[in-house]
């Protein structure tokens, strides 16, 4: 069992799937070793390795939930970088995380950034879920979800 906030890419090369559980106000997961797919669960909720591809090309690593792919507020997508996570769901705010503060991290313009198209590594229910964040005309973040098709995730 390992605080959310902790996990790293290297936890996600050795286990693709972890278990998510709140205890005592904090997020918690737990590697499934045994298990390479997710379903929709009410009850359990699972956190997948997923890809970012940035718009200049860069892809980074990192999860998301992706059993429940109708807002970013249920897929909560998370970049794992060399030394902290970058999220673009700000959870304590109830907001999307402000763009400036991604691209400062990243080390990067926004339009080197945005959009970002983003993969499940992990099949949910027969699909591989995809999406993309893009900022709108006020440079605010918007989300949007596509299903893919059953198989494996993209190259």
């Amino acid at each position: 069992m390992k605080p959310v906030s902790s996990l790293t890419n290297s936890d996600f090369d050795a286990c693709p799937v972890w278990r998510h559980e709140m205890r005592n106000e904090q997020d918690w997961a737990e590697p499934q070793l045994q298990q390479t797919v997710v379903t929709d669960h009410p009850r359990i909720g699972y956190i997948v390795r997923s890809r970012f591809t940035l718009r200049d090309g860069t892809v980074l690593f990192g999860f998301c939930s992706p059993q429940d792919p109708s807002g970013i507020d249920y897929v909560q997508p998370v970049i794992c970088g060399s030394d902290q996570q970058i999220e673009f769901w700000d959870e304590s705010a109830i907001q999307m995380s402000m763009p400036d503060g991604i691209c400062r991290v990243l080390d990067r313009s926004a339009n080197d950034v945005f959009p970002v198209q983003y993969e499940s590594l992990v099949e949910c229910d027969g699909t591989i879920h995809r999406g993309e964040i893009t900022l709108d005309d006020l440079g605010r973040p918007t989300w949007h979800v596509r299903r893919g098709p059953s198989g494996t995730p993209s190259p």
